[in-house]
């Protein structure tokens, strides 16, 4: 009967977590209309061909000159001060123009790319296809030019051919995912690039360089490495622009920002800002201020569109650049003043982009936007009677309305799915109510005070799960966790000694003592900058005393520990030498070492090979697992995919978690999920995670391959972010009831923070707070039904 309840409760998940993802994750309307010159959507080109340069990563302090980041009151930065030749050649010479492109979120490659040729916003269900990218549905600035007949050229990033497969003159694309691959890449770009730009057959040229997102992921940008990249970025710059004529212009830009991590995805002020230098020897533009203004990034697809001659595509929501049609107009005479000639770039440009959203706002169904609001009021000084954009409408006014419009839309881009989230939320209510009614019978039998410690223990765990339901408590989920699990683990030990297991005392006392360690990995935004600078060596020195020590402690914890199975120390004694040489050989780095073989890959493969053939030894047995089992077969595998730090204190979490698996009887075992349930959330975090789109660590889908292989790194992405999680599930003690109270917490965190989502889907911090919070709760719900369901397969 407890079989099925916990098959029940498995299907209820899976069917809650679809059907509220369902409702949430928003997808936006796709347009398949294009534009067209015949309504007055083109003006004469202004230049005939476009350099687009992309420096994946390249935030917009990185271009940052001293003078415009005084040293004096910053700590050290490697990343600033390393574009010499653009601050000393291009910007003075009044041809060039820096700015900040701000970026719409979610900042993963593949969707920046797609924003900066279509100008739409893309929505935080699009991440996915980061991995998977399928081709542009829409109208778009590479489908223009082809209807045009004009010429295409790809150096660099796969993405780009994946999104685009068809519409490339001449491509040479390389693998972008590859994050250990710093140079190839970008060495590749820079030695075929002069040769492309004197073909004539092409009017825009693309180039993505890879490395300095690439070296953001490994070492982070605060480092040496970023610096002699961005060094290297340039010499590329000034070298392209001494090859660009007056029929052409250069744009220099980010995709997206990165964190102090090096990290990206998600809407931080540093995920979200991107650099873009714009040159052209034929135009002039204002000398720079201190500080670069900032722009949205989709602004330059109507931009570079109606330079180069070409219709704005149909769902751009972007905006003229008014620095750079000021330069044009500047350049052709016109008015620059004021910018209200009708005749002057400036002004057309607006009034074209003005009706052009107006025509796609009406196709997306959304005409009552224009009566009413700030969209409306925008609306009507430019509208004549017909509700058609005036011929003299003010560039000013036509601005304001296209700003407005975007706003709009990204407040109501598409509509969450109520009906359906509400049905999700019914789902994951009604698998609780049935947890409770199967358990009610097992611990209606227990005695008062184990009755009474299991609620203890229940109100202990509270914070850690409603932390959920505030911005503040989310940010500090971390030390939340820290806390509660401290506290539960004392109230265990107490049960544990008032049923005469006198013999574990001392082993709890010290696990409650040594989980305060854990913290010493930081979650990336745990400490200000400043701090970060002050106690970076200590914080460093420590670190590595504790690497040392807790290596030497693993050590001796596999040559003393009582193994019930010889094989087991045999593996746990081999693994932990495959171990030490990976970290090796991930510190020192394999240009270091000697040998021809590959050694980043050999150490993780023979790893796969000993837990197999492990796994093999154990099944032909015919004995039943036990938890020493589990460890054996799944600690190294997760180990392997943690960085060092992080995979010691996995390391350190799993003696816990182990010592928690060896409790007998149905009484302390159903007190031991509380802390079991605790100490793998505590885990979670202080291995350097949180709930955070930018905090995944995507460098683990390369463990052990040469390549990308989407469905093998996506795994072992997977694997290291929820290891936690996947090991507690293999130790968790007993089956029955035990089995169902587990599933029960897990239900009620993600029942907490789905409607904690579902009740403030419309709040401000709703992708950066809660929603990455609750796709990550069914995410560790669902994996954890996946384990218990198999050890109930199992017997287990």
């Amino acid at each position: 009967a407890n079989g099925m309840s916990v098959a029940a409760i498995v299907a209820l998940h899976a069917a809650g977590a679809f059907l509220f993802l369902h409702g949430f994750l928003l997808t936006r309307t796709i347009v398949p209309a294009a534009s067209d010159c015949a309504h007055g959507g083109c003006v004469r080109p202004v230049f005939d061909k476009a350099i687009l340069v992309i420096i994946d990563g390249l935030r917009s302090d990185f271009l940052l000159h001293p003078a415009d980041h005084p040293a004096e009151t910053q700590p050290q930065r490697y990343y600033l001060n390393n574009f010499p030749l653009v601050h000393t050649r291009l910007l003075p010479s009044g041809h060039a123009a820096l700015l900040r492109a701000v970026c719409d979120p979610p900042t993963t490659t593949s969707q920046r790319l797609r924003a900066i040729v279509t100008g739409g916003l893309p929505t935080m269900l699009d991440m996915g296809r980061n991995f998977h990218a399928n081709a542009i549905e829409e109208d778009n600035i590479l489908a223009q030019l082809a209807r045009a007949g004009k010429g295409i050229t790809l150096l660099g990033d796969d993405t780009w051919q994946a999104l685009a497969p068809s519409l490339f003159t001449r491509a040479y694309p390389m693998p972008s995912f590859n994050v250990r691959d710093l140079d190839s890449v970008d060495t590749s770009i820079s030695a075929r690039i002069a040769e492309e730009i004197a073909r004539p057959d092409w009017a825009l040229l693309i180039a993505h360089y890879l490395g300095v997102d690439h070296c953001g992921h490994i070492f982070g940008p605060n480092t040496p490495r970023m610096r002699a990249k961005l060094l290297e970025m340039d010499t590329a710059f000034d070298r392209i622009a001494s090859m660009v004529d007056n029929s052409t212009l250069l744009i220099v830009m980010g995709d997206h920002g990165m964190t102090s991590e090096g990290d990206h995805g998600g809407e931080t002020d540093e995920e979200i800002s991107a650099g873009l230098l714009l040159y052209s020897p034929r135009l002039q533009f204002p000398t720079p201020g201190p500080t670069p203004s900032s722009i949205q990034q989709v602004d330059l697809v109507p931009s570079l569109a109606l330079l180069l001659g070409l219709p704005v595509p149909y769902g751009s929501l972007g905006a003229p650049v008014e620095l750079l049609f000021s330069a044009v107009d500047r350049a052709m005479g016109q008015d620059t003043d004021s910018f209200t000639a009708n005749s002057s770039r400036w002004s057309t440009a607006n009034r074209i982009v003005a009706t052009q959203i107006t025509a796609y706002l009406r196709a997306l169904g959304y005409s009552e936007l224009l009566n009413e609001g700030l969209v409306g009021r925008a609306f009507r000084t430019i509208a004549d009677p017909d509700a058609l954009v005036r011929p003299d409408a003010q560039p000013d006014d036509c601005r304001r309305f296209a700003v407005a419009a975007r706003d709009a839309l990204r407040r109501r881009w598409a509509v969450f799915s109520v009906p359906s989230m509400v049905a999700g939320l019914a789902l994951l209510l009604l698998s609780l109510l049935l947890a409770v009614r199967s358990l009610y019978p097992t611990i209606a039998r227990l005695p008062r005070a184990l009755r009474w410690g299991l609620l203890l223990q229940g109100a202990i765990c509270a914070p850690a799960i409603i932390s959920a339901v505030s911005d503040n408590m989310a940010i500090s989920n971390d030390k939340i966790t820290w806390i509660c699990c401290v506290v539960s683990l004392a109230l265990f030990e107490s049960h544990v000694a008032s049923l005469t297991m006198r013999p574990q005392r001392r082993l709890y006392i010290v696990m409650a003592a040594i989980l305060p360690l854990f913290a010493c990995v930081p979650r990336p935004d745990s400490v200000t900058p400043a701090i970060d600078a002050a106690l970076s060596v200590a914080r460093h020195a420590v670190q590595s005393v504790l690497v040392v020590v807790s290596l030497f402690c693993l050590a001796a914890g596999i040559a003393r520990w009582k193994w019930r199975r010889p094989v087991n120390r045999l593996t746990s004694a081999i693994a932990f030498f495959l171990l030490c040489a990976h970290w090796l050989v991930s510190t020192v780095g394999p240009a270091s070492l000697p040998g021809s073989f590959d050694v980043t890959t050999f150490f993780p493969r023979a790893l796969v090979v000993l837990v197999a053939v492990h796994v093999w030894i154990l099944v032909r047995s015919r004995q039943p697992a036990t938890a020493e089992d589990c460890v054996v077969a799944a600690v190294p595998p997760l180990l392997l995919l943690a960085p060092l730090p992080a995979a010691l204190a996995l390391a350190g979490g799993g003696a816990v978690l182990l010592a928690l698996a060896g409790v007998q009887g149905t009484p302390l075992r159903l007190l031991a999920a509380g802390p079991l349930f605790l100490a793998a959330r505590h885990i979670f975090y202080s291995t350097g995670h949180q709930d955070a789109l930018s905090a995944i660590r995507w460098d683990a889908g390369l463990t052990g391959l040469a390549e990308v292989s989407l469905p093998v790194s996506g795994s072992l992405v997977a694997s290291e972010l929820l290891g936690a999680f996947i090991l507690a599930a293999l130790l968790r003690p007993g089956r029955g009831p035990t089995a169902t109270l587990w599933m029960a917490l897990y239900t009620v965190a993600a029942l907490v923070s789905t409607a904690t989502g579902f009740l403030l889907r419309r709040h401000l911090m709703l992708w950066r707070v809660y929603g990455p919070r609750l796709v990550a709760d069914l995410a560790v719900m669902l994996v954890v039904d996946a384990v218990t369901a198999v050890r109930s397969l199992a017997g287990r």
